[in-house]
């Protein structure tokens, strides 16, 4: 009853409330469940002991809270630490087993665990084995990302070390949006080069590629961004980085060069017009002059009012 929560939440031993735990239907989750981890998340000190003990629990309940408060507990815990990967080690055979017998209620009961194992891991900076190959973990299925996002997530922290790039590589261009950015912004901050590798494969996907830049010398990332300027399909995520370096030389030679398509010169001329130097406004003046386009020449007569706004808007600063 609610009582007895009440009771056993506030003065129950961590022992006690981890052997209630299992006893708890899943309807009543929120109810019960909820506030007695509460109560031992909100112990002082942590109850690391007793957690470290039900690492192991053959309850996935019990086991992803005693895990989430070794996490917590951080380098304090660090004594558990080979306790906590080998539990996570049993998780993953574990899920292979349940989902190969497609008893689909237990491996989302184990993926919430496996979640909070790997997130521990993470803390105590351990396992990067087994975070690499919870990676992976059954391909791209949607019934694994949850584990999958959890790995990639510690690898991102800067587990696995070496032998985390190629498969963060791989990551970065994957099916899996979400995980494509998060393996391109480890890659910035860990492998640099291989971050520059990845820029050409990645024009056509702007999370991706804007998080590779980061990690990237301009000098090294300039000439597939002004490549990519003059791809109509991977122009717009281009520009932007083009107008914040202010790269009115490269946006020149796209906006007059007259073999290009005449679209990819308007958007080179509308950039143009956001950087507003005088080299960009002279580039634009030309093209209104020059051009054999009359809807290209008009097109480069707005943006050059807009680059004279922005130029005084600019100054007034």
């Amino acid at each position: 009853d609610d009582d007895f929560v009440e009771r056993i939440a506030k003065n129950g031993a961590p022992a006690d409330i981890f052997a209630v735990l299992p006893k708890i239907d899943e309807h009543m989750v929120d109810e019960y469940v909820e506030p007695l981890v509460a109560a031992l998340m909100s112990r002082d000190p942590l109850p690391i002991e007793a957690a470290a003990a039900a690492l192991d629990n053959a309850d996935h309940r019990v086991g992803a809270v005693a895990s989430r408060i070794i996490g917590r507990a951080g380098p304090d815990a660090k004594a558990h630490a080979k306790a906590l990967v080998a539990a996570t080690d049993a998780s993953l055979t574990a899920w292979q087993s349940e989902h190969t017998a497609g008893r689909h209620s237990v491996v989302e009961a184990i993926n919430e665990r496996l979640r909070q194992q790997l997130w521990a891991c993470n803390r105590l900076t351990t396992g990067d084995k087994t975070i690499i190959a919870a990676a992976t973990l059954d391909g791209a299925s949607s019934v694994g990302r949850p584990v999958r996002t959890a790995a990639i997530e510690a690898l991102a922290d800067g587990r696995g070390g070496k032998d985390a790039i190629p498969l963060l590589r791989t990551v970065a261009t994957g099916p899996d949006a979400a995980l494509r950015a998060l393996a391109a912004s480890a890659l910035a901050d860990r492998a640099p080069k291989v971050a520059e590798e990845l820029l050409p494969e990645t024009l056509s996907d702007r999370a991706t590629l804007d998080r590779l830049v980061r990690g990237v010398p301009d000098a090294k990332s300039q000439p597939v961004l002004r490549s990519a300027a003059i791809q109509a399909h991977a122009q717009g995520i281009a520009l932007p980085h083009l107008i914040a370096r202010g790269d009115a030389e490269g946006l020149a030679a796209v906006a007059t060069d007259t073999a290009q398509d005449l679209g990819v010169r308007a958007g080179a001329i509308e950039a143009l017009a956001r950087i507003a130097s005088a080299a960009a406004q002279d580039t634009i003046a030309q093209v209104g002059k020059s051009a054999d386009d009359e809807e290209l020449q008009k097109t480069a007569w707005r943006a050059l009012r807009r680059a004279k706004r922005n130029a005084r808007a600019e100054v007034a600063r």
